[in-house]
């Protein structure tokens, strides 16, 4: 081959690699879709990068929780048990998959094995401060109160300081009666950044209810309805702080 032959030949390998995207990249597009709630296109590119890597867990992973979160849970479920056959110790993958599983749960014993499967993937990564906010949600679902205040406890120490974490925690502390420790748990919610998102209302919505539902145990009617107020002040649909303020109302004398 002459050498005029010869760089044709590399200027062709070259343009026609030079627009290729690596399965790194692709993921990469894919998770800044799903942060900016593009579920379509991030699963395009999650799919173009296992096109390009059939066997990497870590597009099963990142694949599987993005079908999670679009509540596709039979396709979820598979692509985070490929992602654990290839990679048993990914982390990850136990704990998305549990919380996949968990969407299907029909009985207490489906709901301990889910938790067994998230104490698997906290056990492969015991600093994921989010894995034991999950945890905790289970836990007190399960009707496990003490583990559940632990678990949530574990997670604002490993820095998952949110107002969501401390606002299922003044809700797993009411339910233990733990009054005074439940209202300090929802004013810390009220002092961090809310989740206007939440459902059924924002997070800070949910504490300002819940400070009332314990305020109205301790017999504090007025101080109740002023939370109830500033509850529905902030989602002005949100059903059961309503609720509340119309009981309250049958308290008071007419």
């Amino acid at each position: 081959m002459s050498l005029r032959n010869i760089l044709i030949f590399i200027l062709v390998m070259f343009a026609s690699t030079a627009g290729a995207v690596s399965w790194q990249e692709l993921l990469e597009q894919g998770s800044r879709a799903q942060r900016s709630g593009n579920y379509v296109e991030a699963e395009q590119r999650f799919r173009q990068a296992l096109e390009l890597q059939p066997d990497n867990a870590q597009v099963y992973v990142a694949l599987g929780n993005l079908l999670r979160q679009q509540e596709k849970i039979p396709q979820a479920i598979a692509m985070l048990s490929r992602a654990i056959e290839l990679a048993p110790d990914n982390a990850s993958a136990h704990i998305y998959l549990a919380l996949a599983r968990y969407e299907r749960v029909s009985d207490r014993r489906e709901l301990g094995l889910v938790i067994d499967g998230l104490r698997q993937g906290i056990s492969l990564d015991p600093r994921n401060g989010l894995a034991y906010y999950y945890l905790g949600a289970l836990l007190s679902d399960q009707g496990n109160l003490e583990e559940a205040i632990a678990a949530y406890r574990t997670a604002l120490e490993l820095g998952e300081r949110t107002s969501l974490v401390y606002y299922y925690l003044g809700n797993t502390l009411s339910d233990q009666g733990n009054l005074e420790e439940a209202i300090a748990a929802y004013r810390q919610a009220l002092s961090l950044p809310d989740y206007p998102s939440h459902q059924p209302a924002p997070v800070h919505a949910m504490a300002h209810n819940g400070i009332g539902e314990v305020l109205l145990r301790q017999g504090q009617v007025t101080a109740a309805a002023r939370e109830f107020q500033s509850a529905v002040g902030i989602a002005p649909r949100f059903f059961a702080a309503w609720h509340n303020l119309s009981e309250i109302q049958k308290l008071r004398p007419n």
